[in-house]
């Protein structure tokens, strides 16, 4: 019970893994006699469910490779999210003439971001280059709705671009569930084994 909740109904035994992990292909549950009569051994029981690790979400926006800043000011980027509050949450940040390249404005949004509680408290942020990406702290569903634009404010030189990539679909994730089904009937009083792999 360090691992699998115990259940069952009628003659099923079945267990249901505690955490969601990637498939153990070689759990099985089997019965047989041990000194009582009547139950038909079984070697094998059914991997009812497949175990999931799951996976987590990964949204890239890419800052156009024709950005290069040409009047210093403010630029934005824009978190859409189901998770995040304020969304679409614009996050703003400096930027000067010598953000010449779409990597050192790049640099830049990754640091705003991640100076906002609002976005860091659901997503890692991160990137390189150009890329500033954001990954979900926890594995779930994939959220369809996730964007990471970015745009000028009050400067120049920073092509808008509305969308990102879903680089990676988030997976909720499974717990792996194995069911074994006794077969027959006591005939003789004594012991059942039950092998657990």
């Amino acid at each position: 019970t360090g691992w699998f909740t115990v259940s069952g109904a009628g003659a099923d035994i079945v267990l249901t893994a505690l955490t969601k992990a990637a498939n153990d292909a070689t759990m099985n549950i089997a019965s047989d006699n041990a000194d009582s009569n009547g139950i038909v051994a079984a070697a094998n029981s059914v991997n009812t469910t497949a175990g999931d690790a799951g996976t987590l979400q990964v949204e890239t926006a890419t800052i156009d490779p024709g950005s290069a800043v040409t009047t210093a000011g403010d630029a934005d980027v824009i978190v859409t999210s189901g998770l995040v509050v304020g969304s679409p949450l614009t996050v703003r940040f400096a930027v000067l003439t010598s953000d010449n390249t779409p990597t050192l404005i790049a640099t830049k949004a990754r640091a705003a971001l991640n100076a906002t509680a609002a976005v860091t408290t659901h997503y890692t942020v991160g990137g390189a280059g150009a890329d500033v990406t954001l990954t979900a702290t926890v594995k779930a569903a994939n959220d369809a709705t996730l964007n990471l634009a970015s745009q000028n404010a009050a400067s120049n030189g920073v092509v808008d671009v509305a969308n990102s990539a879903n680089t990676t679909a988030g997976v909720l994730g499974t717990e792996q569930v194995e069911t074994a089904t006794i077969v027959g009937s006591i005939t003789g009083a004594g012991n059942v084994t039950v092998i657990v792999t």
